[in-house]
């Protein structure tokens, strides 16, 4: 619905944020989160159990700032989650309250993108797609899943997670 409310997609009554079965004739409206797997309300933004950002439409994952769903294809709009603002991804600051946005890393404070996989100021490794911070022998990012390449400290060069040295530049990985 363009409201922004719930409906059964079976018999249209309307849901509640946290029902996955109708209440009125048991339709089980709910789609597994595609980052965590947990059902999600058909219609949710955003997944109840992980946080992932998902297409209302079709329960499809959906990047923060993507304006319409890389899978169905339908418009997404942006709002301030301080206090429900429309937004335009270049926006680095909420026209109506104020808040600034922009991604800071969770370690050290300092703005950043986490698309380089390293926090510029820290060097704190990041995962590329959600900016959560991670350990240098996480193979998969532990908030969203994403399969992480593991790269050599010295020379940056990417390693498979078994190799004990760098073929690019000979540093050894072992304690």
């Amino acid at each position: 619905m363009e409201c922004g409310q719930r409906a059964c997609p079976q018999c249209y009554i309307l849901l509640e944020d946290d029902e996955v079965t109708c209440p009125h004739c048991g339709f089980h409206a709910a789609r597994p989160c595609p980052a965590c797997g947990s059902d999600a309300g058909m219609g949710l933004a955003e997944c109840p159990s992980c946080g992932q950002s998902l297409c209302p439409a079709c329960g499809a994952a959906v990047k923060e700032n993507d304006t319409a769903c890389s899978v169905c294809g339908s418009e997404l709009a942006l709002f301030c989650s301080q206090c429900g603002g429309e937004l335009t991804p270049e926006m680095e600051r909420c026209p109506d309250c104020g808040v600034e946005f922009g991604w800071r890393c969770p370690t050290c404070g300092a703005k950043s993108d986490p698309a380089g996989g390293l926090c510029a100021a820290c060097g704190q490794a990041l995962c590329p797609e959600c900016g959560v911070a991670v350990g240098q022998e996480d193979a998969v990012c532990p908030s969203c899943k994403v399969e992480l390449a593991l790269c050599c400290s010295a020379c940056g060069a990417e390693v498979s997670a078994a190799a004990q040295v760098c073929s690019h530049c000979g540093e050894s990985f072992e304690d």
